[in-house]
């Protein structure tokens, strides 16, 4: 069913006056509205930015600000000089533009840059908002980041997701480490340098912290890393696998499977103080646990039916359920922020795909095909996205593409990559 006339300028005005009072009901609207065929971009006009002193530095955020409103998928751009599109091949000329229009100054001072944005509404030139980003002359992609969702948030009514980061598995020689990079694919960062094998990172729900199974001291145990004081300890080291760890919303517990009594099983573990809960206990292998948004249910890996199927349970273990009914062999599930459908991998035709799956075991949608496999999927935390890792190219890479499997892009291009983890939105520059 089309839904009809979402972007158009009575809403956008209307988003301005509800902005502060944005509730859950609405939120689903807006997000059910871009699922729609219905979906319709927004016209925005970047005009060139002014600054003190024109540099390759306001080149740059310039530039990162066209590229992150652009890959939101949310806007059809312009540029204000030539007046033509700066994304996609839709021209029109300037009357017909009903929709923003940003303006962008960039100044300097002891601090570092001062970026003044003022966004207005077409062809009314009603003035949406004017507002001053400040950040150090090094963090400047950050602050173009911080501009896009601000815009974002203001036009769209959806949080932006260009202040996150990807973390992964990076294979170096016979090592494994943790790295991170923008979600874009910029500011590559090495965690770890163990020269050990270090596996499955995963973001904390305040992205303070990435919990992963190291090899370090020959067991694979279970570490925290600390993104502030950049010192890993363990968390778990219960003798054999403490592996695919798993955030629960609140932060206060990590499911993981262990194998303390030789078989796989999934446990929980209290942050504080590693106090472990049993939350299985079948004969078959258990893992690759992902929370619920809410934290009342933990959807999991089981193959207790012969083969490797998703199923659902309480998080207390309790009402355990079969999800996956098609294709033999379906693993590493992982729960939409949104809280309605569930990422996993399945194999299909000799190959691994990555597939989609409304939380009643409806609305089956694979999102990946062609050459190559797809694995490891993770949610950007607005739920309209997906990072995985792929060697349809004949390296394994890291990957995003939208919840429906469209504008897919590559964010890394060196190979040996895998194991994405998305963050949540990040507050430090």
């Amino acid at each position: 069913m089309k839904l009809p006339g979402f972007y158009t300028i009575n809403l956008i005005i209307l988003l301005l006056l509800v902005r502060l009072s944005f509730d859950l009901y609405a939120q689903d609207e807006i997000y059910l509205k871009i699922q729609s065929e219905g979906f319709k971009k927004i016209d925005l006009v970047i005009e060139p930015m002014q600054s003190e002193v024109p540099s390759l530095l306001t080149t740059e955020i310039r530039n990162v600000l066209i590229n992150d409103l652009t890959l939101s998928g949310f806007f059809r751009l312009y540029d204000e000089f030539q007046f033509t599109p700066l994304a996609d091949n839709d021209s029109r000329n300037k009357t017909m533009i009903t929709g923003a229009r940003i303006e962008t100054q960039l100044k300097f001072n002891s601090a570092g840059i001062v970026l003044n944005v003022i966004l207005t509404e077409l062809p009314t030139n009603l003035k949406i908002f004017n507002k001053d980003f400040d950040s150090k002359v090094e963090s400047a992609r950050f602050l173009a980041h911080q501009v896009s969702d601000e815009i974002v948030y203001y036009l769209i009514g959806e949080k932006g997701v260009t202040t996150t980061r990807i973390a992964y598995v990076k294979e170096q020689g016979q090592a494994k480490e943790i790295v991170v990079i923008d979600y874009d694919g910029h500011d590559f960062e090495q965690l770890t340098f163990s020269k050990s094998l270090n596996l499955s990172p995963r973001w904390s729900p305040a992205g303070d912290r990435i919990a992963f199974t190291s090899y370090i001291m020959e067991n694979p145990d279970l570490l925290i890393f600390p993104l502030k004081d950049r010192t890993a300890y363990r968390l778990s080291s219960q003798p054999g696998l403490n592996t695919a760890p798993a955030w629960s919303p609140d932060g206060k517990k990590i499911a993981l499977t262990l194998t303390i009594d030789k078989n796989p099983e999934l446990y929980s573990i209290d942050v504080k103080g590693g106090k472990l809960r049993r939350l299985t206990d079948h004969p078959a292998i258990d893992s690759s646990p992902s929370w619920s948004p809410d934290g009342r249910e933990i959807v999991f890996t089981s193959d207790r039916t012969g083969t490797p199927q998703v199923y659902l349970m309480d998080s207390q273990g309790g009402n355990v359920r079969r999800l996956t009914f098609e294709g033999g062999y379906n693993d590493s599930p992982a729960w939409s922020p949104r809280g309605d459908r569930i990422a996993y991998v399945s194999r299909d035709e000799g190959q691994f795909n990555i597939y989609t799956i409304n939380v009643i075991g409806e609305e089956l949608k694979k999102l990946t095909d062609g050459p190559g496999n797809n694995e490891n999927p993770s949610w950007s935390p607005d739920g309209l996205k997906l990072a995985f890792a792929s060697n349809r190219d004949k390296q394994w890479d890291i990957y995003v593409m939208n919840w429906d499997g469209s504008q897919l892009r590559r964010v890394t291009q060196d190979g040996g990559n895998k194991s994405p983890a998305w963050s949540p939105r990040l507050n430090y520059d």
